[in-house]
Order: C-alpha cells, then sequence, then structure tokens
C-alpha cells in the first residue's frame, strides 16, 4: 500500500485505552467495596455490565468484522488469529465469573469477605488478561491493518461495525471513550466525525452518573471535561 493513505485507527485506540484504564479502576473500586455497602456495589455492578457489553461488542467486531477482512488480504501465518480467539474466551469466562461473583455480593446472606476476596482476584486477573490481548493486537494485528488494508476498506469495515452497534450500546460507548481521551485525540476525533460532538453533549450526563461510582479512583487526562 506504498503512497496509499492508511486507516485511521483512532475508535479502536480509544477503545483499547478505555477498556485498559477501566480494568484497573474497576479493580481499584471493587477492592474497596465494604459490606455495608450495597448501594455503592450496585453502581459499580452496573458500571461493571456496561463494561462487559462494550468489551463483548468489541471483539465480536473483530471476530466477525475486522479479522476475517484481514484475513482476506494477508497470510493467515501472519496472524495469531487461534490464540486471539482464545484469548477472547477466556476473557469471557472472567467476565462472567466476576459478574456471578457481584450478584453473590448482592446477597445479603453471604460471606462477604470470602465472596469479595475472589471478585478482587478475579479483577486483578481480567485486567491482566486483558492488557496482555490488547497488546498482542497492537502488536500483530493493528500494524497489519496499517500496512495491508486500504484507507477505503477499512471505512467501510467501521460503517459496518457501526451498524451492528446497537443504540443502547452507543449511548455508552461515545461518551466513554471521549471521555478516555486526550485533548488531541479528541479534537481529531471531531474533526473527522463532527457528528460525535452532539453525540457526546446529549450523552454524557447518563454517562457519568455511571461512572461516578469509580470516580475516586479516576485521574482524568488534562482538558478531558473541556465542554462542560
Amino acid at each position: 500500500m506504498t503512497g496509499q493513505p492508511k486507516p485511521d485507527l483512532i475508535f479502536v485506540t480509544l477503545i483499547h485505552q478505555a477498556l485498559r484504564v477501566d480494568a484497573e479502576r474497576l479493580v481499584a473500586a471493587t477492592s474497596t467495596l465494604g459490606s455495608a455497602e450495597q448501594q455503592r456495589l450496585a453502581g459499580v455492578r452496573v458500571f461493571f455490565d456496561e463494561y462487559r457489553a462494550q468489551l463483548g461488542v468489541h471483539h465480536t467486531h473483530e471476530d466477525n468484522i475486522f479479522f476475517p477482512a484481514l484475513r482476506a488480504v494477508v497470510d493467515e501465518s501472519r496472524i495469531p488469529v487461534a490464540e486471539l480467539a482464545d484469548q477472547h474466551g477466556a476473557l469471557d469466562a472472567d467476565l462472567q465469573s466476576i459478574c456471578d461473583g457481584f450478584a453473590s455480593l448482592a446477597n445479603p446472606s453471604c460471606d462477604f469477605d470470602g465472596e469479595h476476596e475472589d471478585v478482587v482476584r478475579s479483577m486483578i486477573g481480567l485486567a491482566k488478561r486483558l492488557d496482555a490481548h490488547l497488546r498482542m493486537e497492537e502488536e500483530s494485528v493493528l500494524p497489519l491493518m496499517l500496512s495491508a488494508v486500504p484507507q477505503t476498506t477499512y471505512e467501510k469495515l467501521e460503517a459496518q461495525a457501526r451498524k451492528r452497534t446497537s443504540g443502547r450500546r452507543a449511548r455508552f460507548l461515545i461518551p466513554w471513550i471521549i471521555e478516555h481521551a486526550t485533548p488531541d485525540q479528541r479534537k481529531h476525533l471531531f474533526k473527522i466525525a463532527p457528528p460525535l460532538r452532539a453525540a457526546y453533549l446529549i450523552n454524557r450526563h447518563g454517562y457519568r452518573v455511571l461512572d461516578r461510582t469509580l470516580q475516586l479512583t479516576h485521574n482524568p487526562p488534562q482538558g478531558q471535561h473541556a465542554f462542560d
């Protein structure tokens, strides 16, 4: 693709960024939960449910849209398809374990300390596994996307992904990635996709209500709330 415009990977970059940051925030928030904090527990659980859904959508789009398109133009031996699929499965298992753990913690008759320790351990495991998984994609898949997939083709793939993302998921996704963006990333995003600015402003309040549960462990990028 020498001389041809390369795909703009800002969306996947921001998704990876938000996934990493919030995995660590969820570890910190879950670690500090107490047995008497059922309201806070419920808030962390709701945020986790949204996070889990976003990770699931991201993996589904990779498996059904982006990876097949890459395999069509690159020798499959250059793509760790089987390993990435195994990692997706392991992450799904981690997510389910955490989900089950939150359900147990909400039960007043549970052994809170024991269950809490298990959930925190699972959350830490998820954060570590996710970081390794994203690193593999960034080191193997994304460079191939840049070198082998034409910009116009990649834009069509992103359009497919947007079409397959429900409105409910988009209402969280848009403010989520924008709130995690640096000022320069946000400026670039609004430049290449102007409608996102309005979608962000419309949906950011609802997102921030969900996000508030984790705010004590969150250090936003400088200038994050530039539209306040």
